[in-house]
């Protein structure tokens, strides 16, 4: 007898549903359970006698996002170049997200903020956003954290350019607060900083590329799952997070018994 567990949770219970694979198991709904290969069935049974824990597969894991990716470049490309050049406030807010989550692969999140964490992607990862260095109205090394203002704060929370009253005026937040430091578009000039006058001052704004931020994005998820291969440490960050937020769609892995291997049985996708 071999022992699994099934993606998704029963919608009914939002548990996930063990199962004991045997030859004479009833068959559960198969609006919700699709038929197992090979004839096999899954029954109504009830927790299994051993306790299981999940072996996560990173490297599917990776696979899943980067297909999540690809999706994000196909929607430029199906664009008309009109279009493209546009762009679209949407772009950006899943840019954001993008960004957001990344962030918490990368590190462990034990007594740090989403903040802290996003700063720590840039300065690991993507030392150029820290490299750039505004003049104008103040001399500062922040792009990280403008990004972080504008795109999670503003973007993500209110479709805005601009945070909450209550964000920007934090004791975290407001020593990085100014107006008009980013220009977001889809019209390449990467990093490029423009001078403008705003308010009778002369201000620094950062261009932030779509294509370009996202093929950033995407070189440093490809080197914190290659990191996670080599430190068990690093590993287990990435493991982690996919167990605290399976994603959608996404399977997890296999199931092992504590320090025994269990042949992956059945891991499907719910029927659509």
């Amino acid at each position: 007898m071999l022992q699994g567990q099934y993606w998704p949770p029963d919608h009914r219970t939002q548990r996930y549903k063990s199962f004991h694979m045997t030859s004479k198991s009833p068959t559960l709904c198969s609006a919700c359970y699709p038929p197992l290969p090979n004839g096999q069935q899954i029954p109504r049974n009830g927790e299994p006698k051993r306790k299981l824990r999940k072996k996560v597969d990173i490297n599917k894991y990776q696979e899943w996002l980067n297909e999540r990716i690809m999706e994000l470049r196909t929607a430029q490309s199906i664009k008309t170049p009109e279009d493209r050049l546009n762009g679209s406030i949407w772009d950006f807010v899943i840019l954001g997200c993008l960004i957001e989550v990344v962030s918490k692969l990368n590190s462990e999140r034990t007594g740090k903020s989403t903040f802290q964490v996003v700063r720590k992607l840039f300065d690991e990862r993507l030392p150029k956003y820290r490299n750039i260095k505004y003049e104008k109205p103040v001399s500062a090394n922040d792009l990280p954290e403008q990004l972080y203002m504008v795109l999670r704060c503003g973007l993500v929370h209110g479709l805005s350019l601009r945070p909450d009253e209550k964000v920007r005026n934090s004791g975290r937040y407001k020593p990085y607060w100014r107006e008009n430091t980013l220009t977001l578009w889809h019209r390449g000039n990467h990093l490029h900083i423009n001078r403008i006058i705003f308010n009778g001052q002369e201000w620094d704004r950062v261009n932030i590329d779509y294509d370009s931020l996202l093929e950033d994005i995407q070189k440093a998820l490809n080197n914190i799952f290659e990191d996670g291969r080599k430190n068990n440490e690093k590993g287990k960050i990435i493991t982690d997070f996919i167990m605290e937020n399976p994603g959608v769609g996404f399977s997890p892995g296999t199931w092992i018994k504590p320090a025994t291997q269990v042949e992956l049985l059945a891991v499907h996708k719910h029927s659509q």
